[in-house]
């Protein structure tokens, strides 16, 4: 589980219960919240200089370091803000000019495609993802639950 403010980003680890602060580079400004890029922890950054690069970096932990590896560059557009990566080589955001336009990124074919949006209050896009893994073996009796709620 992560979360992060624009300094560092905090690390939970289910397994041993452990929280692990991550300064983010003190030399950069962010461009997004923290993405699902593959599997893997993401930020895009830029340098504070204006007109450098922008890339998306990620949170590993390699030998049992943990640090921030850049993976790729962005060719910038009017990029003003990263809210997810969709999958399939997309990022979705919103341009910096223009609160109401957004767009598509495929940073493979490094191309950008705008989506003029009617309502600029749509922010966010969430992945779904299904399952078909199995539930049975799981035993939870509803109807005594139920019971011991009425008697509270």
């Amino acid at each position: 589980m992560y979360m992060g403010r624009k300094e560092y980003v905090v690390s939970f680890d289910l397994h041993s219960e452990v929280c692990t602060v991550v300064p983010t580079p003190s030399s950069m400004v962010r461009y997004s919240d923290i993405l699902d890029f593959e599997d893997s922890v993401a930020v895009i950054f830029g340098s504070k200089d204006k007109g450098s690069e922008i890339s998306l970096w990620t949170l590993d932990n390699i030998h049992d370091r943990i640090s921030w590896n850049k993976k790729f560059d962005i060719v910038q557009d009017n990029m003003g803000w990263i809210y997810s990566c969709l999958g399939g080589g997309l990022l979705y955001g919103r341009t910096r000019e223009d609160v109401g336009e957004f767009f598509l990124y495929d940073y493979r074919k490094k191309d950008f495609k705008y989506i003029p949006l009617s309502d600029s209050r749509l922010k966010i896009v969430l992945k779904y993802t299904e399952t078909i893994a199995s539930i049975e073996g799981l035993n939870h009796d509803l109807f005594k639950f139920s019971k011991t709620l009425s008697l509270i």
